[in-house]
């Protein structure tokens, strides 16, 4: 159960990481 959980959490971890990079080339390349 807790491996499972922070599997979870590590995948949220990376997509959150992931779409802050891709904010911040998307507003940087835009402006």
């Amino acid at each position: 159960m807790e491996n499972k959980q922070g599997t979870i959490a590590g995948l949220i971890s990376c997509a959150v990481i992931l779409v802050i990079a891709v904010f911040v080339l998307m507003s940087g390349g835009a402006l």
